[in-house]
């Protein structure tokens, strides 16, 4: 497994097919972030979230699998997706801060992300 300690940016432009496996991201901001690109295919499997702001912070994925993860310490939220299709499961959320909102929340178009 490897460790991280900074957050992974999908850029600008196509990046589809991304997978993100078998990773520590320890400490704060968010482990993954999104901008105003769809991104098709994303795998986010088998990974720790340890503390941050959030864990996933994506707006326009496209059948992505978000499976077998641990997100935990999380100051605000574990997952914030917009997603057309895909596979969510198996994921924990646990020990989030007392500010702490969500474990999940789908953006449902807000910030024009999918829903």
């Amino acid at each position: 497994m490897a460790t991280c300690s900074a957050e992974i940016q999908a850029p600008s432009g196509s990046c589809d097919g991304l997978v993100v496996d078998a990773n520590e991201f320890l400490g704060s901001g968010t482990a993954v972030f999104q901008g105003s690109n769809s991104l098709a295919g994303f795998v986010f499997t088998n990974n720790l979230v340890d503390g941050g702001d959030a864990g996933l912070n994506m707006g326009h994925l496209d059948k992505p699998t978000i499976t077998g993860n641990t997100f935990t310490r999380m100051a605000s939220i574990g997952l914030q997706v917009g997603t057309l299709g895909g596979l969510m499961s198996d994921n924990d959320f646990s020990d989030f801060g007392a500010g702490a909102w969500a474990g999940i929340d789908l953006f449902g178009g807000q910030y024009s992300t999918w829903t």
